[in-house]
Protein backbone atom coordinates (compact mmCIF):
# COMPACT_ATOMS: atom_id res chain seq x y z
CA UNK A 1 0.00 0.00 0.00
CA UNK A 2 1.05 3.63 -0.52
CA UNK A 3 2.31 5.46 2.46
CA UNK A 4 -0.34 7.80 4.16
CA UNK A 5 1.24 10.77 3.32
CA UNK A 6 1.62 10.45 -0.26
CA UNK A 7 -2.10 9.51 -0.83
CA UNK A 8 -3.23 12.48 1.57
CA UNK A 9 -0.95 14.46 -0.88
CA UNK A 10 -2.91 13.32 -4.11
CA UNK A 11 -5.99 13.95 -2.61
CA UNK A 12 -5.23 17.63 -1.96
CA UNK A 13 -3.56 18.10 -5.49
CA UNK A 14 -6.68 16.91 -7.39
CA UNK A 15 -8.90 18.59 -4.82
CA UNK A 16 -7.28 21.84 -6.10
CA UNK A 17 -7.06 20.94 -9.93
CA UNK A 18 -10.90 20.44 -9.76
CA UNK A 19 -11.47 18.99 -13.04
CA UNK A 20 -8.76 21.40 -15.12
CA UNK A 21 -6.97 17.66 -15.51
CA UNK A 22 -8.47 13.97 -15.68
CA UNK A 23 -4.56 12.75 -14.76
CA UNK A 24 -1.31 14.15 -14.29
CA UNK A 25 1.88 13.31 -16.17
CA UNK A 26 5.42 13.06 -14.46
CA UNK A 27 8.46 12.25 -15.99
CA UNK A 28 11.45 14.88 -15.76
CA UNK A 29 9.69 16.53 -12.47
CA UNK A 30 11.92 15.40 -9.74
CA UNK A 31 10.17 17.61 -7.07
CA UNK A 32 6.31 16.58 -7.97
CA UNK A 33 7.59 12.76 -8.54
CA UNK A 34 9.14 12.84 -5.01
CA UNK A 35 6.10 14.80 -3.55
CA UNK A 36 3.51 11.96 -4.61
CA UNK A 37 5.79 9.09 -4.87
CA UNK A 38 8.67 9.02 -2.80
CA UNK A 39 11.01 8.00 -5.36
CA UNK A 40 13.11 11.22 -7.58
CA UNK A 41 13.49 9.10 -10.86
CA UNK A 42 11.15 7.36 -13.26
CA UNK A 43 7.60 7.75 -14.22
CA UNK A 44 4.23 7.96 -13.04
CA UNK A 45 0.34 8.78 -14.24
CA UNK A 46 -2.17 9.72 -11.28
CA UNK A 47 -5.22 10.07 -11.12
CA UNK A 48 -7.71 10.17 -8.55
CA UNK A 49 -7.76 6.97 -7.56
CA UNK A 50 -4.04 6.76 -7.41
CA UNK A 51 -0.49 6.67 -9.13
CA UNK A 52 0.98 4.33 -11.01
CA UNK A 53 4.46 4.04 -11.82
CA UNK A 54 5.75 3.22 -15.26
CA UNK A 55 9.00 1.22 -15.21
CA UNK A 56 11.39 -0.43 -17.48
CA UNK A 57 12.04 -3.76 -15.72
CA UNK A 58 15.29 -2.98 -14.70
CA UNK A 59 13.55 -0.16 -12.09
CA UNK A 60 10.62 -2.11 -11.61
CA UNK A 61 11.95 -3.42 -7.68
CA UNK A 62 12.64 0.11 -7.04
CA UNK A 63 9.80 1.65 -8.13
CA UNK A 64 7.48 -1.47 -6.00
CA UNK A 65 9.10 0.85 -3.02
CA UNK A 66 6.63 3.45 -2.99
CA UNK A 67 3.94 1.49 -2.57
CA UNK A 68 2.02 2.34 -5.49
CA UNK A 69 1.23 0.14 -8.18
CA UNK A 70 4.14 -1.30 -11.19
CA UNK A 71 2.95 -1.08 -14.85
CA UNK A 72 6.62 -2.45 -16.50
CA UNK A 73 7.69 -2.64 -19.94
CA UNK A 74 10.54 -4.14 -21.44
CA UNK A 75 11.79 -2.35 -23.98
CA UNK A 76 12.34 1.63 -24.51
CA UNK A 77 10.18 1.72 -27.64
CA UNK A 78 7.33 0.41 -25.82
CA UNK A 79 7.26 3.45 -23.30
CA UNK A 80 4.85 5.33 -25.34
CA UNK A 81 2.47 2.47 -25.38
CA UNK A 82 2.43 1.86 -21.79
CA UNK A 83 1.94 5.63 -20.87
CA UNK A 84 -1.09 5.71 -23.13
CA UNK A 85 -2.20 2.60 -22.30
CA UNK A 86 -2.22 3.88 -18.33
CA UNK A 87 -3.83 6.93 -19.10
CA UNK A 88 -6.77 4.98 -20.79
CA UNK A 89 -9.37 7.72 -21.59
CA UNK A 90 -8.27 10.49 -19.90
CA UNK A 91 -8.49 13.50 -22.50
CA UNK A 92 -6.84 16.57 -20.24
CA UNK A 93 -3.36 15.78 -18.86
CA UNK A 94 -1.94 17.85 -16.59
CA UNK A 95 2.08 18.06 -16.07
CA UNK A 96 3.74 21.65 -14.80
CA UNK A 97 5.51 23.25 -17.94
CA UNK A 98 8.12 24.61 -16.27
CA UNK A 99 10.45 21.56 -15.48
CA UNK A 100 10.26 19.79 -18.59
CA UNK A 101 12.30 21.09 -21.33
CA UNK A 102 11.31 21.85 -24.13
CA UNK A 103 13.12 18.83 -26.64
CA UNK A 104 11.01 17.21 -23.98
CA UNK A 105 7.54 18.68 -24.03
CA UNK A 106 7.43 18.24 -27.69
CA UNK A 107 8.08 14.52 -27.64
CA UNK A 108 5.55 14.38 -24.64
CA UNK A 109 2.57 15.72 -27.01
CA UNK A 110 3.54 13.49 -29.66
CA UNK A 111 3.34 10.50 -27.40
CA UNK A 112 0.47 11.82 -25.97
CA UNK A 113 -1.51 12.98 -29.41
CA UNK A 114 -5.08 13.54 -28.95
CA UNK A 115 -5.19 14.70 -25.55
CA UNK A 116 -4.77 17.82 -24.06
CA UNK A 117 -1.86 19.02 -22.13
CA UNK A 118 -2.60 21.35 -19.32
CA UNK A 119 -0.22 23.21 -17.07
CA UNK A 120 -0.57 22.69 -14.02
CA UNK A 121 1.72 24.47 -11.72
CA UNK A 122 -0.06 27.20 -10.14
CA UNK A 123 -2.32 23.89 -8.81
CA UNK A 124 0.67 22.25 -8.00
CA UNK A 125 1.87 25.19 -5.88
CA UNK A 126 -1.30 25.67 -4.19
CA UNK A 127 -1.58 22.15 -2.91
CA UNK A 128 2.14 21.87 -1.65
CA UNK A 129 2.22 25.61 -0.37
CA UNK A 130 1.32 25.04 3.19
CA UNK A 131 3.51 21.62 4.13
CA UNK A 132 2.58 18.52 6.02
CA UNK A 133 4.24 17.30 8.80
CA UNK A 134 6.57 14.79 6.79
CA UNK A 135 8.26 17.34 5.01
CA UNK A 136 8.44 19.47 8.04
CA UNK A 137 10.06 16.55 9.91
CA UNK A 138 12.78 16.11 6.83
CA UNK A 139 12.66 20.08 6.53
CA UNK A 140 13.69 20.48 10.20
CA UNK A 141 16.01 18.18 9.93
CA UNK A 142 18.03 19.23 6.92
CA UNK A 143 18.29 22.52 8.41
CA UNK A 144 19.74 21.45 11.84
CA UNK A 145 22.64 19.20 9.63
CA UNK A 146 23.30 22.51 7.63
CA UNK A 147 23.55 24.57 10.79
CA UNK A 148 25.78 22.32 12.74
CA UNK A 149 27.66 22.51 9.95
CA UNK A 150 28.24 25.84 9.61
CA UNK A 151 28.76 26.47 13.54
CA UNK A 152 31.74 23.56 12.73
CA UNK A 153 33.48 25.67 9.80
CA UNK A 154 36.08 27.70 11.95
CA UNK A 155 37.55 24.56 12.74
CA UNK A 156 37.97 23.44 9.54
CA UNK A 157 39.43 26.40 7.61
CA UNK A 158 42.83 25.88 7.20
CA UNK A 159 45.27 28.51 5.64
CA UNK A 160 45.92 27.92 1.83
CA UNK A 161 42.72 25.82 1.85
CA UNK A 162 40.31 26.68 -1.21
CA UNK A 163 36.38 26.76 -1.26
CA UNK A 164 36.95 23.40 -3.29
CA UNK A 165 38.69 22.00 -0.13
CA UNK A 166 36.05 23.33 2.23
CA UNK A 167 32.98 22.56 0.93
CA UNK A 168 34.41 18.64 1.19
CA UNK A 169 35.19 19.05 4.59
CA UNK A 170 31.29 20.92 4.95
CA UNK A 171 29.86 17.76 2.87
CA UNK A 172 31.86 15.38 4.55
CA UNK A 173 30.33 16.47 7.99
CA UNK A 174 26.55 17.00 6.39
CA UNK A 175 26.80 13.60 4.89
CA UNK A 176 27.61 11.57 8.24
CA UNK A 177 24.64 13.06 9.74
CA UNK A 178 22.42 11.69 6.69
CA UNK A 179 22.29 14.40 4.01
CA UNK A 180 21.94 13.93 0.76
CA UNK A 181 22.92 15.94 -2.07
CA UNK A 182 25.30 18.98 -2.38
CA UNK A 183 26.16 21.94 -1.41
CA UNK A 184 28.19 24.95 -1.57
CA UNK A 185 30.38 27.28 0.16
CA UNK A 186 27.37 28.91 1.72
CA UNK A 187 26.00 25.89 1.42
CA UNK A 188 22.73 23.76 2.16
CA UNK A 189 21.91 20.34 2.64
CA UNK A 190 18.76 17.39 1.50
CA UNK A 191 16.77 15.13 3.23
CA UNK A 192 14.47 13.17 1.18
CA UNK A 193 14.30 16.01 -1.19
CA UNK A 194 14.18 18.84 1.25
CA UNK A 195 16.52 21.08 1.28
CA UNK A 196 18.11 23.82 3.99
CA UNK A 197 19.39 26.85 2.86
CA UNK A 198 21.71 28.81 5.47
CA UNK A 199 24.28 31.38 4.87
CA UNK A 200 27.15 32.67 7.29
CA UNK A 201 30.16 35.03 6.65
CA UNK A 202 32.92 34.37 8.03
CA UNK A 203 36.46 36.47 8.08
CA UNK A 204 40.12 34.68 8.42
CA UNK A 205 41.80 36.80 10.90
CA UNK A 206 40.91 39.96 12.79
CA UNK A 207 38.21 41.99 11.30
CA UNK A 208 38.21 45.33 9.87
CA UNK A 209 35.86 48.52 11.75
CA UNK A 210 34.35 48.07 7.99
CA UNK A 211 33.78 44.51 7.88
CA UNK A 212 31.92 44.89 11.27
CA UNK A 213 29.81 47.95 10.05
CA UNK A 214 28.78 45.87 6.99
CA UNK A 215 27.60 42.81 8.90
CA UNK A 216 25.85 44.84 12.07
CA UNK A 217 24.54 46.72 9.43
CA UNK A 218 23.14 43.48 7.49
CA UNK A 219 21.99 42.13 10.77
CA UNK A 220 19.94 45.09 11.69
CA UNK A 221 18.09 44.10 8.86
CA UNK A 222 17.87 40.73 9.45
CA UNK A 223 16.07 41.96 12.87
CA UNK A 224 14.11 43.80 10.72
CA UNK A 225 12.93 41.06 8.55
CA UNK A 226 11.63 38.93 11.63
CA UNK A 227 9.77 42.12 13.55
CA UNK A 228 8.35 42.87 9.95
CA UNK A 229 7.25 38.76 9.55
CA UNK A 230 5.95 38.91 12.97
CA UNK A 231 3.49 42.09 12.09
CA UNK A 232 2.61 39.80 9.37
CA UNK A 233 3.75 42.49 6.63
CA UNK A 234 3.99 40.77 3.27
CA UNK A 235 7.05 40.45 1.35
CA UNK A 236 6.81 43.43 -0.76
CA UNK A 237 6.30 45.67 2.46
CA UNK A 238 9.79 43.86 3.87
CA UNK A 239 11.96 44.19 0.72
CA UNK A 240 10.78 47.63 1.16
CA UNK A 241 11.78 48.48 4.58
CA UNK A 242 15.47 46.73 4.21
CA UNK A 243 16.04 48.84 1.14
CA UNK A 244 14.73 51.98 3.02
CA UNK A 245 17.62 50.84 5.76
CA UNK A 246 19.88 50.68 3.34
CA UNK A 247 19.67 53.45 1.31
CA UNK A 248 19.51 55.73 5.05
CA UNK A 249 22.60 54.53 5.42
CA UNK A 250 24.44 54.43 2.52
CA UNK A 251 24.40 51.16 1.25
CA UNK A 252 21.55 50.54 -0.65
CA UNK A 253 19.93 49.45 -2.63
CA UNK A 254 18.92 45.98 -1.57
CA UNK A 255 19.43 44.03 -4.49
CA UNK A 256 17.41 40.86 -3.94
CA UNK A 257 13.87 39.57 -2.35
CA UNK A 258 14.19 38.67 1.61
CA UNK A 259 13.72 35.19 0.77
CA UNK A 260 12.43 32.29 -1.15
CA UNK A 261 10.45 29.04 -0.58
CA UNK A 262 12.14 26.09 0.79
CA UNK A 263 10.71 22.08 0.69
CA UNK A 264 10.46 19.48 -2.05
CA UNK A 265 9.30 22.55 -4.10
CA UNK A 266 11.27 25.90 -3.24
CA UNK A 267 9.36 28.43 -5.06
CA UNK A 268 8.26 32.09 -3.69
CA UNK A 269 8.28 33.92 -0.42
CA UNK A 270 5.03 33.60 1.65
CA UNK A 271 3.90 33.92 5.18
CA UNK A 272 1.01 31.32 5.27
CA UNK A 273 1.29 29.15 8.07
CA UNK A 274 2.92 25.98 7.18
CA UNK A 275 5.21 27.90 5.02
CA UNK A 276 9.01 26.83 4.41
CA UNK A 277 11.30 30.30 3.97
CA UNK A 278 14.63 32.24 3.85
CA UNK A 279 15.11 34.84 5.51
CA UNK A 280 18.63 36.56 3.28
CA UNK A 281 19.29 40.29 3.66
CA UNK A 282 22.61 41.37 2.03
CA UNK A 283 24.70 43.56 1.35
CA UNK A 284 27.47 43.62 -2.01
CA UNK A 285 29.78 46.04 -2.36
CA UNK A 286 32.31 46.05 -5.58
CA UNK A 287 36.03 45.56 -4.56
CA UNK A 288 35.31 45.16 -1.20
CA UNK A 289 33.55 41.80 -0.72
CA UNK A 290 29.93 40.96 0.50
CA UNK A 291 27.79 39.60 3.98
CA UNK A 292 24.71 37.68 3.90
CA UNK A 293 23.20 36.35 6.88
CA UNK A 294 20.56 33.60 5.93
CA UNK A 295 18.16 31.76 8.03
CA UNK A 296 15.15 29.07 7.45
CA UNK A 297 11.83 29.52 9.22
CA UNK A 298 8.44 27.72 9.08
CA UNK A 299 5.39 30.42 9.77
CA UNK A 300 3.71 28.32 12.26
CA UNK A 301 0.47 30.73 12.25
CA UNK A 302 0.09 34.60 11.16
CA UNK A 303 2.95 36.71 12.85
CA UNK A 304 4.62 32.95 14.36
CA UNK A 305 7.42 31.49 12.99
CA UNK A 306 9.66 28.50 14.12
CA UNK A 307 13.35 29.08 13.34
CA UNK A 308 15.43 25.66 12.06
CA UNK A 309 18.58 27.08 11.83
CA UNK A 310 19.41 28.99 15.30
CA UNK A 311 22.11 25.93 15.73
CA UNK A 312 24.45 27.80 14.42
CA UNK A 313 25.38 31.45 15.63
CA UNK A 314 24.32 34.69 13.70
CA UNK A 315 24.62 37.63 15.66
CA UNK A 316 28.00 38.27 15.50
CA UNK A 317 30.64 38.70 12.71
CA UNK A 318 32.84 35.54 13.10
CA UNK A 319 36.79 35.64 13.25
CA UNK A 320 38.66 32.66 12.05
Amino acid sequence: MACKVHKARLKRLFRKLHGVADAVYMQGDEPLLRWLTGVREGMAIATKKGVTMVAHMMFAEACSGTGWPVVVFSKKQKASATIRDVLGGAKKVGLRFGPVGHAHFLNIKKDLRGRKLVDISTHVDEAQRSRDEAELKDQRKACLISARAAKAVPMMCEQGMTEIDLLGEIMFHMAGQGAEGHGMVAFGCNINGVGSDITRTFVYGPASAKQKAVYNEVWKAMVLSFDLIEKKKDVRTINAAINALFEKDGYGPFIHSVGHGLGIFGGAFHTVPGAVVTVEPGIYIPGFGGVRIEDDIIITKPGKYELLTGASPRSKLIEI
